[in-house]
Formats: structure tokens, C-alpha cells, sequence
């Protein structure tokens, strides 16, 4: 089966990438396309293998959001949108970054906190080693 999906938090194309390999990573996935310019993928997948769900969570636990695109002439649902983190604007400017891969070449031998959840947080701090 071929579903499309959005992809939300993407800035960059290591970060396509690392949704892409995500993805790529679940038992029955067959092929994986992900588009930066769109927020969108496109995955063909064995159904007796995975689902939607379990996409969606290899998506998530990259740091990323996804769902599945709201069909024509249906009303669209407002995503719950997390506000701003209060933080966020005290650490403005004090090196808050957001694409580890993209600022990591910033934080070059600094000493840095790297938060996130899972094994985001270890690959992030690992990509802003490189």
C-alpha cells in the first residue's frame, strides 16, 4: 500500500533524512520518499507487516510530527499547537538551536546541553559533534 503523510518540524534536508531513515527502519516499509518542500512523505508498505501507527511513531520518535492527510472535502480538525515554550524567550540568543546537524558548526568545542527525548537527544548531540 502507498499512503502519503504530513511531516511537521523539518527545517532542513538532514532533517528529512533522518525521517527517511526513521521510517525506513520499520518492519514492512518498502520504499520511503520524504519531501522537505511539501512536509510530506510517501511510504509503500506491507499492511500485514505495519500500519500508520507505527509510521507516525518512527516519525515522532525522530523529534518530528506526522499524520495522515485530511481527505478532500472533510473538515479539517485544528492540530493542538503546543505554545511557546517560556523558556524558549529567556535563552533567545544565548544559542537555542533547533537543527543540530544545520548549527552544530555554532557550538564547536563549547560545552553544550543537548535536550530531546529518547535517543533524539544522544544522535542530536552526536550530529553537533561533527
Amino acid at each position: 500500500m502507498k499512503q502519503k503523510f504530513n511531516v511537521t518540524g523539518m527545517t532542513c534536508s538532514a532533517c528529512s533524512a533522518h525521517v527517511e531513515k526513521a521510517v525506513g527502519k520499520v518492519d514492512g516499509v518498502q520504499s520511503v520518499s520524504v519531501s522537505l518542500m511539501t512536509n510530506s512523505m510517501l511510504v509503500e508498505y506491507d499492511e500485514a507487516q505495519t500500519g500508520c501507527d507505527a509510521i507516525i511513531a518512527a516519525v515522532e520518535s525522530g523529534g518530528y510530527g506526522a499524520s495522515l492527510p485530511v481527505p478532500a472535502g472533510a473538515a479539517a480538525k485544528a492540530a493542538p499547537r503546543r505554545g511557546p515554550d517560556p523558556m524558549e524567550e529567556e535563552l533567545a540568543g544565548m544559542g537555542v538551536s533547533y537543527c543540530a546537524t544545520c548549527d552544530g558548526a555554532f557550538f564547536r568545542n563549547k560545552v553544550t546541553a543537548v535536550i530531546g527525548g529518547g535517543d533524539v537527544a544522544v544522535e542530536k548531540g552526536e550530529q553537533a559533534e561533527r
